[in-house]
């Protein structure tokens, strides 16, 4: 669950009323096709409570349910909310480019977007602004839809953009907490320099 699922999902939980899309939209200064697929998404996820989303033309919608239930979710909403920790752009490029140069693997948009509680449209353009620093030492960025993000190149030039990423904009220790940090955990990361 992204921010703005987690967001969606306190604003519902905590009215007694529908809510219409425009207003939800509004709130979290979204457009109503985003609202309405994060909806999609969170209906499947209120049903892991016991939970429901009633949706009623020209009402909006509403969280239907046990309301010790809903005050339990409330709770944990608040919880991981508390946990999300809002990187920098430099932070989240460092974050993509370790997760790449650890795994030496294949990983899904989607899996990152989650991780980083960001858009996909917003690593998107990290990926364009990896894309050209990994350029600079012969390696790929390879995007396929149903195959992930991964690297394509030497091992030698890969260990070239390891080191520069290392040396230039962190310290060994600072690097090597970024590479094995896991990313559920609420952990501030310092600022960074630009890529």
């Amino acid at each position: 669950m992204n921010k703005r699922l987690l967001d969606i999902a306190e604003l519902l939980l905590n009215s007694s009323d529908y809510i219409t899309v425009d207003t939800i939209a509004e709130e979290l200064k979204v457009s109503n096709k985003t609202i309405r697929n994060d909806l999609v998404i969170l209906d499947e996820w209120l049903l892991e409570f016991n939970l429901s989303l009633d949706k009623k033309t020209g009402s909006g919608v509403i969280i239907l349910g046990n309301e010790d239930i809903k005050l339990k979710v409330i709770r944990d909403i608040n919880d991981k909310s508390n946990c999300i920790y809002a990187y920098s752009p430099e932070d989240r490029k460092r974050y993509i480019l370790s997760k790449l140069f650890i795994k030496n693997s294949k990983f899904r948009i989607r899996d990152i977007c989650n991780e980083l509680h960001v858009s996909r449209a917003t690593v998107h353009k990290d990926l364009v602004v990896i894309q050209n620093f990994l350029q600079n030492f012969k390696v790929t960025l390879v995007r396929k839809t149903n195959n992930g993000v991964y690297l394509e190149g030497k091992e030698k030039d890969i260990r070239k953009a390891i080191f520069e990423l290392a040396t230039v904009n962190k310290s060994y220790t600072e690097l090597k907490e970024i590479l094995f940090s896991k990313s559920n955990e609420c952990k501030d990361t310092p600022s960074t320099k630009n890529i």
